[in-house]
């Protein structure tokens, strides 16, 4: 089969991209063709989701006309587009209306108009709301996001386009539990709404047995810095959870972004041991799980699933985190790691949740067997075989409302 796969960029910033760059040559080693479509270039030296493919493999839109784009995956003669969430509405209506696609929901793509999906007042809670005019006013009462009036309407424009654009996807891909029951809620129905989990893209296979070893005191984070990361409250939660263990906890971050500045002053303040890594590859990252206790997903926003985590399961490394969104598939208390109530999330629920993992050895050996078992169950060639079915079902079959297609050529 022929697939072609559009994504924003083909820069490696989160885990969207972290999944494309272990996808791509899964999918080739699959023997399916594969053409990256990127709406924008990363600068020269960047990790890049593309780095298995050839050059004549990615096409780069930019500031191109987008029919070129469309005409290009036609000459190219794609089966199937695989979206993950494009940005420019007029490159989306073309594909829509030119090939079959199927879209992988990584946000929430068309369901709230800030795309965080979370209140701040009176308190930080989480949004289970249907997105809809109402959310204009909410904003500003609850304090949801941008408090500018311009922003705020372009967001919420362009989460109604998209909204409206998933009603033309062959199938709607989501990767919890959480973001089925939010794509049901906007009227995607089971016939083309599936869960498909995302898996491992880490280098390292999953070790069978989980060898004891001694505690180092290093609670990792991985992952942009930004506020809806919640690594402000991991910085909080530090000490306390050091005074109740009544050791030292160093707190070791893998990651860039626009918090790093205050979350170093905040860390200094507070006496927090911190080592700042800035962003690493996966081999450096490994390294960095082999050397953790424990990795914390301190999200203030219902992540839609928290691939980290299951990376880091696969190194034997439990996680912390709050129980918000789709983590919860993954992190369950006790056998994976501890879950803090995530409604609303608290600094002092963390550092519970901390102390719990790490108070007693044979309840932390218990952890690091549970996250390496589960973490099995997250494989590339299983995520591989189903999508390929729902892809091929997508080029091939019949979509609702549709006649059956009639390919150029068998699928491959």
């Amino acid at each position: 089969m022929r697939i072609a796969v559009a994504a924003p960029n083909r820069q490696l910033l989160g885990g969207a991209e972290q999944y494309l760059r272990g996808l791509l040559p899964a999918l080739r080693e699959s023997g399916h063709e594969v053409l990256l479509v990127v709406e924008e270039d990363s600068p020269k030296g960047e990790g890049r989701v593309d780095a298995s493919l050839p050059d004549d493999a990615v096409h780069v839109v930019g500031r191109n006309v987008p029919s070129n784009a469309v005409r290009r995956i036609a000459a190219w003669h794609a089966d199937v587009v695989y979206s993950q969430g494009l940005t420019s509405p007029a490159l989306e209506s073309l594909l829509l209306a030119s090939l079959p696609c199927v879209l992988y929901v990584h946000s929430y793509y068309g369901t709230c108009g800030t795309g965080e999906k979370r209140y701040r007042r009176p308190k930080l809670t989480m949004c289970e709301r249907r997105f809809g005019p109402g959310c204009l006013a909410l904003n500003y009462a609850l304090g949801c996001g941008t408090r500018r009036p311009r922003t705020l309407l372009a967001f919420y424009r362009r989460q109604t386009q998209r909204l409206e654009h998933l009603a033309h996807y062959r199938t709607v891909l989501v990767g919890s539990q959480h973001m089925h029951a939010v794509y049901r809620q906007h009227s995607v129905g089971d016939d083309r709404l599936q869960l498909l989990v995302l898996p491992r893209t880490g280098t390292a296979p999953v070790e069978g047995r989980v060898d004891p070893r001694a505690l180092s005191g290093r609670v990792l984070f991985a992952g942009r810095l930004t506020p809806l990361k919640g690594c402000a409250y991991l910085v909080d939660a530090l000490p306390v959870a050091a005074a109740a263990l009544q050791r030292p906890l160093t707190l070791v971050v893998a990651g860039n972004g626009p918090e790093e500045k205050s979350l170093r002053e905040c860390a200094m303040q507070k006496g927090v041991a911190a080592e700042f890594h800035g962003w690493v590859g996966a081999p450096r990252l490994q390294a960095l799980y082999a050397d953790a206790d424990l990795l914390a997903v301190p999200s203030l926003w219902p992540e839609p699933f928290g691939l980290v985590g299951i990376e880091a399961a696969g190194a034997g490394l439990p996680a912390v985190g709050f129980a918000v969104g789709g983590i919860p598939d993954w992190l369950v208390p006790g056998v994976t790691g501890e879950l803090a109530r995530g409604d609303p999330p608290t600094p002092a629920g963390l550092a519970a949740a901390i102390v719990r993992a790490l108070a007693d050895p044979a309840h932390y050996a218990a952890l690091r067997a549970g996250a390496t078992a589960k973490a099995t169950a997250y494989t590339m060639a299983a995520h591989v075989a189903q999508l390929t079915q729902v892809l091929t079902a997508a080029a091939f079959g019949e979509a609702p409302g549709d006649r059956t297609r009639t390919p150029s050529r068998e699928p491959r």
